[in-house]
């Protein structure tokens, strides 16, 4: 119920259909790129119908499938590595090496192919809030494990998802889990469950992150298969106070208290408001929403709803106050002009011009993922993007670029490729260096 009255003070009712810049912001801000097939499909539709589209659409699991490694199950090699043969070790890393780059090309290829975009810019967010990285975990099949589970999970529950992430192999591995043991409580995880997963800073105190590090103790795997173990030798049965409460409480105690704490809630949604919205959130409406989020049990779906439907969301001046990330502009900008399938070695090319943008999939930068907002731009990295964007126009694919709409309709091409007036002044040469020339514009660097 909360969710429908926020529905009422927030909604930005529209009973007309969609203009070319509605449809190219709500598209741009849940998609990677807007090809001008999904504009036309849009088009009929209110701002209402639009969002209700976007959500009927989502999917919990990838269209790529899965290659074989991906469902191995052990966390160690069948052969302990100080046993292996040198011959046996080169090929036991060369092996590692070339099932992390087809990982992340296999992610890239989801993310061109699957026709729920918001699926993946989800996974993406949940892979950036619930931070791995693969450097650490090294082990490719845990993170790819991860991975499907948050993209399962994207618009569940958050509670689930909190609860199954804690028990995650890839997480139990990075925040040093392994190593928590009552004799010696690691507090790695306990902190960033409280700063980086649901409180934020200044929300709890050392004595909550070591009392909690001792609910934790004892949450370990099973070498077999990587699966989740409670490993009651060192757990420790004492008596914990936490957050104000004390009682003999293990890991998922402490998760239960903290799904109580009205700082979470307000903690994702600011996360989703710099995401989709702007990176500026505005305390009431941050209020509004987290009481719906709470009041519906940490349901993800009806908070999005809330989300992409109300007045902050539709703002005029909120229209290209995001910077793209590295993902959005090259993934983007594949399918925003490419028809058809794509030539299998693009995805690892892309994921490497991801990475070398500042966007390394699987591999972010620290425990607090990307930062993202304005810290993707930087006068250097302005530069990398426009030589990307350059390489690409005038390679094969940028040649066959296809004129998007008709030639005497540039106001609806400027529309749909950026989301604010251009910035610098265009080629007027050809119709098609005109069109480039919105590629190399820094207005297309927002969305």
């Amino acid at each position: 119920m909360k969710f429908l009255c926020i529905g009422i003070s927030m909604l930005a009712v529209s009973s007309f259909a969609l203009e070319i810049v509605e449809t190219k912001h709500l598209l741009g801000r849940t998609q990677f790129g807007v090809s001008v097939d999904e504009l036309e499909a849009y088009a009929p539709l209110t701002r209402e119908e639009a969002v209700e589209r976007l959500l009927a659409g989502f999917r919990s699991s990838s269209v790529v499938p899965p290659l074989d490694w991906m469902t191995e199950q052990r966390i160690s090699p069948e052969i302990p590595f100080q046993e292996m043969t040198e011959e046996e070790r080169d090929a036991f890393l060369r092996r590692r090496i070339q099932q992390t780059l087809e990982l992340k090309a296999w992610w890239v290829a989801e993310m061109l192919y699957t026709p729920s975009q918001l699926t993946e810019v989800m996974t993406v967010f949940w892979h950036n809030h619930f931070t791995s990285e693969l450097q650490k975990v090294r082990v490719p099949h845990l993170m790819a494990r991860q991975d499907e589970l948050m993209r399962r999970m994207a618009f569940g529950n958050f509670g689930e998802l909190l609860h199954a992430m804690s028990k995650d192999a890839a997480m139990i591995v990075y925040l040093d889990n392994l190593q928590n043991v009552k004799a010696h409580p690691n507090e790695n995880f306990a902190r960033e469950l409280m700063e980086l997963f649901t409180l934020g800073e200044g929300h709890y105190t050392e004595t909550d992150v070591k009392e909690a590090a001792r609910a934790f103790t004892g949450w370990h795997l099973f070498p077999e298969d990587a699966s989740f173990r409670f490993n009651w030798r060192q757990h420790d049965f004492g008596k914990k106070t936490f957050l104000g409460q004390s009682g003999y409480f293990n890991g998922d105690d402490i998760l239960d208290i903290l799904l109580e704490q009205d700082r979470t809630a307000e903690f994702i949604v600011e996360k989703l408001w710099k995401v989709f919205i702007n990176s500026y959130p505005d305390a009431g409406s941050v209020t509004q929403f987290a009481e719906g989020f709470r009041s519906s049990g940490y349901e993800i779906l009806p908070l999005m709803r809330a989300i992409l439907v109300s007045d902050p969301f539709w703002d005029e001046l909120g229209r290209g106050s995001l910077v793209k990330s590295p993902l959005d502009m090259v993934v983007g900008t594949l399918r925003s002009t490419h028809q058809g399938e794509y030539p299998s070695e693009l995805f690892l090319g892309i994921a490497f011009v991801s990475a070398n943008l500042g966007q390394n999939l699987f591999d972010p930068p620290n425990v607090k993922g990307w930062e993202g907002g304005t810290d993707w731009i930087t006068p250097a990295s302005f530069l990398s993007r426009r030589d990307v964007l350059k390489r690409f126009l005038s390679g094969k694919m940028g040649r066959a670029l296809r004129k998007p709409l008709a030639k005497d309709e540039r106001s609806d091409i400027l529309e749909w490729l950026l989301a604010v007036p251009p910035a610098g002044v265009l080629n007027e040469d050809s119709f098609q260096s005109w069109v480039q020339s919105l590629f190399l514009d820094p207005a297309y660097q927002v969305k």
